[in-house]
């Protein structure tokens, strides 16, 4: 407890600090997406496994667990994820299902589907949210990938379906390399004209030696750039990676303002086990969360097959990853509380059985409380009204369909405008005190 409490001090109080990158770090971090997949720890996609490999795991799901209070277990299921492979052990799809304690099942949230050329490379990704009939799936949005005949990525188109008018381009993106590395990338959008693209958002990559030091991102008015976030990254003793900070641009105060922090530890091995996360909002911190991890150590990275994790899940994957624990400290009493526990299921691709089962179906429902959180209307068109069981502080996050994080604010009067909110399909996490409640929402 007060190990981690003691962490999540040193990340705050470290983010005034000026942080020194080696000049010869061994540790390379992999700028956000220069190639549109970012491959699992070992082996990589498209390789021939051979006999001799004993254990050979894949990743199949997980399931995000909530507390169960009347048996005392973490057996309440939250979210699930599940995976799909090719032949060549390249990730085909991801999808995301969430539990629906009203009616004791899960509902689909969305899923993303991976085509590739010939040659293993990238072509499309496929985003796509349910549809009207059970197991349908409506396309929603489509990335389109090409590259230089060096094999590093040209360029990325995103083309969004609008039911009115059908397919349209939503944005492009040009890579450009320096010495190697990805130097900068920069967003099209549509222009006024039809048919003209007029630049949005870039982003530039700054490194020391090879490895990457500091990610700047600006946006256009004009042919004029305004700097609009930073991202710096620091690393401790040992050279591995301790620290990202992310500071945005206050146009109101004219000042930089911290936004989010990133913290990595390592164990007594020195192997990646535990990943925090501090948000701030108005340059004050708002929320922190950390996720510790627990591996089986007798199966290594090299013999796992994971679908395109975040970068702060690739680092779990040095070994077997068994289950992750997730922590939220509570601003008010200053104490770690444990908000939720992720189980991984893989399958033994020598055996051809599962090392736990594959798709698992959750068995138990979210506990039914004497005075339940309530949230209404739903659908709306304006406002979101909630009514909580105490008069505890309360907040919003609420994410679209493509898991993006749109909106997150305090809960005032027991309301929140979302008159600004583009209509379509969201799913929202209320929490208020130690309870926390998931759902869909339809905005009209």
């Amino acid at each position: 407890m007060k190990q981690t409490i003691l962490f999540f001090t040193l990340i705050i109080s470290v983010f005034s600090a000026s942080g020194q990158v080696p000049e010869n770090n061994p540790f390379l971090i992999q700028p956000p997406r220069p190639n549109p997949m970012q491959l699992a720890a070992g082996k990589q996609a498209g390789t021939n496994f051979t006999a001799e490999q004993t254990e050979l795991h894949q990743l199949d799901s997980l399931i995000m667990y909530g507390f169960d209070q009347p048996s005392g277990k973490w057996a309440i299921p939250l979210a699930r994820q599940k995976f799909e492979y090719t032949e060549d052990h390249q990730i085909l799809s991801m999808e995301l299902w969430n539990w629906d304690d009203n009616n004791k099942e899960e509902y689909p949230v969305n899923r993303t589907e991976y085509e590739y050329y010939e040659d293993g490379k990238l072509s499309d990704i496929i985003y796509s949210v349910p549809g009207s009939e059970a197991g349908a799936w409506i396309a929603a949005q489509q990335e389109g990938y090409s590259y230089q005949e060096d094999g590093n990525l040209k360029e990325s188109m995103r083309m969004a379906y609008d039911f009115s008018t059908g397919w349209m381009l939503a944005d492009k993106t040009y890579y450009y390399y320096e010495n190697g590395n990805l130097g900068s990338t920069v967003m099209h959008i549509p222009g006024t004209e039809p048919g003209t693209l007029v630049p949005f958002v870039a982003y530039q990559y700054d490194y020391k030696g090879e490895y990457l030091d500091m990610v700047r991102v600006f946006r256009y008015e004009g042919e004029t750039t305004i700097a609009i976030l930073s991202k710096s990254y620091e690393y401790n003793y040992f050279n591995k990676l301790y620290m990202v900070r992310e500071h945005i641009y206050d146009e109101a105060s004219n000042d930089w303002l911290p936004y989010q922090v990133k913290g990595y530890s390592y164990d007594d091995d020195d192997y990646f086990d535990s990943y925090s996360f501090v948000q701030y909002s108005e340059g004050k911190v708002y929320e922190m969360f950390r996720s510790r991890y627990h591996f089986d150590k007798e199966v290594s990275g090299d013999q796992l097959i994971i679908p395109d994790f975040d970068d702060s899940e690739i680092r779990a994957f040095h070994h077997l990853v068994l289950d992750k624990d997730v922590y939220k400290l509570d601003m008010n009493s200053n104490e770690e509380i444990k908000n939720s526990e992720v189980q991984y299921y893989y399958t033994n691709l020598t055996t051809g059985e599962p090392t736990d089962p594959v798709d698992p179906k959750p068995v138990v429902g979210i506990s039914d409380l004497a005075d339940p959180i309530e949230v209404f209307p739903n659908p709306t068109t304006d406002y979101l009204h909630f009514n909580f069981p105490s008069a505890q502080e309360a907040s919003l996050r609420l994410f679209d369909s493509q898991g993006n994080q749109v909106l997150m604010q305090k809960i005032e009067n027991e309301k929140v405008d979302l008159t600004q909110l583009c209509p379509g399909i969201y799913f929202y996490h209320v929490y208020c005190g130690n309870e926390d409640l998931q759902g869909k929402l339809i905005k009209q």
